[in-house]
């Protein structure tokens, strides 16, 4: 998210780069879309001639396997740009522990006998510990080891243990609030489990290779 460089210099790179990503993108389908109707014409913007001179092939490697991943790199490009943008970001909670209390030896257990009846079929619980005094502790429940948009998310008292808020199921959820939560498991393809993560896996080798490909046929019309 960041290159290791902080915010201020590694996330600013990495925004406007895939700004820049989502224009070549747009301006490459425009480019490869094809001019003439023609049946033949047409054939040739879905298929790679693999027999070709290296050439013709680079330059069907470039058009066609861009076309193909084209709508996969779009969907990553506009996921990367929700959290870019701060679109995902959740509201600060404005909920506080009752700092008057003493602590509980017995808090974390009275949190979790509570979550896992609330919710008996999660897979897995993120534990978050809270940092300020008066903060909550957050706890994750996570309804599958594949996928993290199907969660309910739980605010308790660091003190006492008392749960203060309790999120709504996914399927509960409005379908702004759904398209937010399902944005990690969008970009990744794990959406759609092992087939998705593999057609983005995919996607992405042909996106790294458009920049080598792209290159070589604006040499080639340089040296012509």
């Amino acid at each position: 998210m960041n290159l290791l460089l902080g915010d201020q210099v590694g996330h600013f790179i990495v925004r406007w780069s895939v700004v820049c990503f989502v224009i070549l993108l747009t301006s490459g389908i425009i480019l490869w879309w094809p001019k003439k109707r023609k049946i033949k014409q047409i054939k040739k913007s879905f298929s790679i001639k693999w027999k070709a001179k290296f050439k013709r092939l680079n330059y069907d490697l470039h058009n066609v396997a861009g076309f193909y991943a084209f709508l996969v790199l779009m969907l990553i490009a506009f996921t990367g740009l929700m959290w870019s943008f701060g679109l995902t970001t959740e509201k600060k909670s404005k909920l506080q522990s009752d700092t008057t209390q003493q602590l509980t030896k017995t808090r974390d257990d009275i949190i979790l006998q509570q979550a896992l009846k609330r919710s008996p079929e999660t897979a897995y619980f993120l534990y978050n510990f809270p940092a300020a005094k008066s903060a909550t502790i957050n706890l994750s429940a996570y309804q599958s080891n594949t996928s993290l948009y199907d969660r309910i998310q739980y605010r308790f008292d660091r003190y006492s243990g008392k749960l203060l808020e309790q999120s709504p199921e996914f399927k509960d959820l409005t379908i702004t609030s759904k398209i937010i939560a399902l944005n990690y498991d969008l970009h990744t393809g794990s959406a759609v489990g092992l087939p998705g993560k593999f057609i983005a896996f995919l996607s992405s080798l042909i996106a790294a290779s458009l920049p080598v490909t792209g290159l070589l046929i604006w040499l080639n019309k340089k040296n012509r």
